[in-house]
């Protein structure tokens, strides 16, 4: 959240504030909801991942536990995440479960993924480290 952030790295908040709205605006954050910003490549990867997670799955489609797992973060932030997504039209929530549209707002598309496979092993996205 932006006003522990503040606090970490001893700004105000309204400084902090301003700070993030340039960046998001420069395009080297997204804001996924309201109190949260992520990097460009942060997003990409989870992208990639909801795509990998289609593609392994025997319907095409992932849910919300899948992708907590995978990702390793708590699931009101995937959900926050992931409704991100849904608005961004990467992905489409049918009421259950996501499915990869071809194209959103990010650009993303089929061609665009080929050769960025999310890799088997599973990224830690709090700390960008790989485990087994």
């Amino acid at each position: 959240m932006a006003g522990d952030l503040a606090l970490q790295v001893g700004v105000t908040l309204p400084n902090l504030l301003v700070f993030l709205q340039h960046a998001e605006e420069t395009g080297h954050l997204v804001r996924v909801a309201k109190n949260r910003w992520f990097s460009r490549s942060l997003i990409d990867s989870l992208v990639c991942l909801a795509h990998d997670l289609c593609l392994q799955s025997d319907d095409g489609k992932f849910g919300v536990r899948a992708f907590c797992d995978r990702c390793g973060l708590g699931r009101n932030l995937t959900i926050e995440l992931l409704e991100f997504l849904d608005r961004s039209r990467v992905t489409w929530f049918d009421g259950n479960k996501r499915s990869i549209r071809n194209e959103g707002e990010h650009g993303i598309s089929k061609l665009q993924m080929e050769g960025k496979r999310f890799p088997v092993d599973r990224t830690d996205f709090k700390s960008g480290e790989m485990h087994d």
